[in-house]
């Protein structure tokens, strides 16, 4: 499971507002511990899915196998918005192959050079069309993957540019929990 601290999430200067939200909703930081680990899972049920990946992209050290599940979650947003863009473009198959060769990408199945060329791609269709929010998921998704080691910002990127409404905010929430939460995966 990632983790943080109090200690790290104010080295990394978080809002202290939003700090001294998660503070509260822990029972406050000298009664909690500055440096016991605070799950991503506690950070997003306190303070919701911005900070959540806030305190990924800033304070947290995430492990090789934790960036798997990031970069997953960026396919995921990505392409739960896909069908927007498609209805919109329907010969457009671009950001459709930038999320599936990211997909092969995880698996080991396509190689960077691949997944920067559907990257590009992806991006040149976002501008075509506007900077398209699935269009721009897609592209941060595929960017998720041939950089890994920003992951968490990537994949807020594709969280961003998905949630046009309440009910895909909803969604992203639920199944940020549910990958972030399988600690088998």
């Amino acid at each position: 499971m990632i983790t943080t601290t109090f200690e790290k999430l104010h080295d990394a200067r978080a809002c202290k507002k939003r700090y001294r939200h998660l503070a509260k909703s822990l029972g406050g930081i000298k009664k909690y511990g500055k440096r016991k680990p605070i799950t991503i899972l506690q950070i997003l049920d306190s303070n919701g899915l911005e900070d959540a990946f806030w305190a990924l992209k800033k304070a947290c050290k995430i492990k090789d196998e934790e960036k798997k599940k990031i970069q997953i979650l960026a396919c995921d947003f990505a392409e739960h918005v896909l069908p927007i863009f498609e209805k919109e473009h329907p010969n457009d198959s671009r950001p459709r192959k930038a999320i599936e060769t990211a997909r092969k990408c995880i698996d080991g199945k396509s190689t960077i050079k691949e997944l920067n060329t559907a990257a590009r791609a992806a991006a040149a269709s976002s501008y075509a069309a506007s900077y398209d929010d699935a269009a721009a998921a897609a592209r941060a998704a595929a960017y998720a993957v041939a950089r890994a080691a920003d992951a968490a910002r990537a994949a807020d990127a594709a969280a961003t540019a998905a949630a046009y409404d309440d009910d895909e905010r909803q969604w992203q929430e639920n199944h940020f929990r549910k990958v972030m939460g399988n600690k088998d995966d």
